[in-house]
């Protein structure tokens, strides 16, 4: 995994195999261990997976309507099952009413590349 530019601890991933078709290169923020970028959730899929859009921006379809905070608990499930980490250690930092959200996992070595590999390119 290599990365294209660095601006103030925020780094752009581009050049995973699985984003190497991609149309736009995905924002990530690495920190002290920690992993931040942006995921569109779709709630109420007929399946649930993990998918890279045209745009190279990651996609997770879940089976759980958003009402009451479902989707985003299964969101959170299913990023702790990809990554091989604890459920407490992925939080959504930001849109919690939203399909977008800002998604960050806390101390999971490894994490990111599992999810990424996961990622199914549509």
């Amino acid at each position: 995994m290599s990365f294209c530019a660095k601006r103030r601890n925020c780094f752009i991933l581009a050049a995973h195999r699985s984003l190497r078709s991609a149309k736009s290169v995905m924002p990530l923020r690495i920190e002290d261990g920690d992993v931040t970028f942006w995921l569109r959730v779709n709630p109420r899929s007929s399946r649930e997976r993990l998918r890279l859009d045209d745009a190279g921006e990651l996609r997770l379809d879940v089976h759980a309507p958003p009402s009451e905070g479902q989707a985003n608990r299964a969101c959170v499930e299913f990023l702790a099952r990809v990554a091989k980490a604890p459920r407490s250690k992925i939080e959504i930092v930001s849109g919690a009413k939203a399909r977008r959200k800002l998604i960050r996992i806390r101390e999971a070595p490894g994490a990111l590349e599992r999810i990424l590999s996961a990622a199914e390119k549509r």
